[in-house]
This record gives C-alpha cells, sequence and structure tokens, in this order.
C-alpha cells in the first residue's frame, strides 16, 4: 500500500463521517424546528383559553404566570399535574376534565363553588 492508497482511504472514510454528522445536524435542526412550530402554535392558541362559564382565572398573578410559563414552556400545553406518560389530546389545556365541567387540577382556573 503506497501513500497515495493510504490518503485515498483516509478522504473515504472522511467523508462518510462528514455526511453521518451532517445528517445528524440536520436531522436535529428538522426536529428542533418542528417543536419551535408546535410551542408557537401553543403560544397563539393559549391566548384563547379561556374559563368555562362563571369560572375565572386565578386572581393570584404570581400563581397564574406561573401556570402559563409552565404550559408555554415545559410541558407544550399539557397540564402540568398529568404525567408525562398519561398525557394525550384530552390533557391539552384546558383538559377534557375541566372541559366536562370538572376542577381544573393545576389551579389556573378557580371554580365558581370554590370563588
Amino acid at each position: 500500500m503506497d501513500y497515495k492508497d493510504y490518503v485515498y482511504g483516509i478522504r473515504i472514510v472522511a467523508s462518510i463521517l462528514l455526511g453521518i454528522i451532517t445528517l445528524g445536524i440536520i436531522s436535529w435542526f428538522i426536529e428542533a424546528l418542528s417543536k419551535h412550530r408546535a410551542t408557537l402554535k401553543f403560544h397563539k392558541t393559549i391566548d384563547n383559553i379561556k374559563p368555562n362559564v362563571g369560572d375565572t382565572f386565578n386572581p393570584d398573578k404570581n400563581q397564574y404566570e406561573l401556570i402559563i410559563n409552565t404550559l408555554k414552556y415545559k410541558t407544550e400545553g399539557h397540564c402540568p399535574c398529568i404525567p408525562v406518560p398519561f398525557r394525550s389530546k384530552d390533557t391539552i389545556c384546558p383538559c377534557a376534565t375541566y372541559r366536562a365541567g370538572g376542577e381544573c387540577k393545576c389551579g389556573l382556573f378557580i371554580s365558581r363553588y370554590n370563588a
């Protein structure tokens, strides 16, 4: 094996590694962009969240902001009280339990009966 064959082999290996790294970076970027789009979509809808008739948002400003920020940045819109393995479309805020007239577990909404 002479010098040219050695350099050619190194070039092939380097090209393959560069391709693998590039594909990894591209797939990471696409996944990050997808999550960002979902977050932006939720940020637009968070302004449209409304309490049930007769209920109100939590009047404690700190508690309210904590829950809203958790919904926006940590749980991707799912109720913070629901563990990750149990999240579904029914746990997106306002959750199905609350929409059906039940109690808001996370405290974002204050029930007319508890006010």
